[in-house]
């Protein structure tokens, strides 16, 4: 690598990282950790216009120029490649019926999510543009999970859509440098690990292992032993509406809800008053410059201990486990699998709960219909 000269920086792949990479890998499943993200646009788009867009933004942001390398050293390394060339393809279909346009973009996913990366190849991205009619298209950008999060597909969308504007015109997007994820994983490497170790030993010593999943027991027909595998929850907008109403209206987040949630399936289940299971948390640090405009995976699994106490009021209960996570913050950054010995067995597997809003870009004209999911 270091013989390369299309290299413009190395450093070493987060612990989530590199246990999506191992998952990955040991798996050999192309689609472990592709994501698909699928809106329409109702305008009309210029393909040239838009394939010189993404271009740009790929020049300008490192970790759509970066890809991974493990083979022969002792752990895997992001590699940001000074050029790299956006895949950006155009298929026109807007003389098929509206039901065969269904058809024929539906087997478009299939085939492409069977189709995954080479993680040791930049790009890991790649979009794809099915125009429908003239003033329709629907767009997919595909992406390994490991070069980005739900957070930075907005960031990503947005700064397309200023790059695009501006091609149309003629001119060049004002955007200033893209800042680089170094700087969070410097700030990683300087954090207290051993102080993170003591906090999460103390915090589980009595707790023992995971929650199992119901139903899903060991040789059973739910049986997840040894396997990897992951099941969805999608709301529509109106069902959207009415969590985010229903979440603000008692003062907590979405994910506090959705986790909550979870904890309740378990217990009843288990006929248990406490539960634990691996959560997916935002690992965005505040006193890091502009971290909330970089592009990366800046995502942790973390063990969540819920009590559940029959006594309290639902918006009581929700409100105390808001404030107990917060309690447990400044020990987020440690991995469960680089320091699985302070976690023990507590995150055998994680929920996830993806807002999913890409929102309509800034300056994006016409209308856009967002997929919205959780997972």
């Amino acid at each position: 690598m270091q013989q390369n000269r299309n290299v413009e920086d190395i450093f070493a792949a987060t612990p989530l990282q590199q246990g999506m990479l191992y998952h990955a890998l040991s798996e050999q499943d192309p689609s472990a950790y592709l994501e698909q993200y699928t809106f329409v646009v109702d305008r009309a788009l210029d393909g040239p216009a838009y394939q010189k867009a993404w271009q740009k933004l790929t020049d300008r942001q490192p970790m759509l120029r970066s890809s991974f390398h493990w083979e022969g050293l002792q752990k895997a390394y992001l590699v940001t490649h000074k050029t790299a060339s956006s895949p950006v393809t155009l298929d026109d279909i807007a003389h098929l019926s509206a039901h065969d346009q269904n058809t024929a973009v539906e087997e478009w996913l299939r085939r492409d999510r069977d189709r995954g990366f080479r993680l040791d190849k930049a790009p890991l991205f790649r979009v794809h543009v099915h125009r429908l009619a003239e003033e329709r298209h629907r767009i997919t950008l595909t992406l390994h999970h490991a070069i980005a999060d739900g957070w930075s597909l907005t960031i990503l969308l947005n700064e397309l859509n200023v790059i695009y504007e501006a091609t149309l015109a003629g001119g060049n997007a004002d955007l200033g440098a893209a800042p680089s994820v170094r700087a969070y994983l410097e700030w990683l490497g300087k954090r207290d690990h051993q102080g993170a170790r003591g906090f999460w030993r103390e915090r589980l010593s009595t707790v023992g292992a995971a929650t199992p999943i119901p139903l899903a027991t060991e040789g059973g027909s739910g049986s997840t032993k040894g396997q990897s595998r992951s099941r969805s929850l999608v709301f529509d907008e109106s069902d959207s509406q009415a969590f985010r109403a229903a979440s603000r209206k008692i003062g907590v987040t979405e994910s506090t809800v959705f986790s909550a949630a979870w904890a309740l399936v378990l217990s009843r289940y288990g006929a248990l008053d406490q539960v634990m299971f691996g959560e997916t948390v935002s690992t965005r640090p505040a006193e890091i410059p502009d971290v909330e405009r970089t592009i990366g995976l800046f995502l942790n699994v973390l063990p969540n201990v819920v009590e559940i106490d029959e006594e309290a009021s639902c918006r009581d209960w929700l409100r105390g486990g808001t404030e107990h996570k917060g309690r447990g913050a400044p020990a987020g950054f440690l991995s469960s699998g680089r320091d699985a010995a302070a976690f023990g067995s507590s995150t055998g597997y994680a929920t996830v709960f993806d807002h999913g809003r890409l929102g309509k870009p800034a300056g994006w004209r016409g209308r856009q219909r967002d997929r919205k999911q959780l997972h």
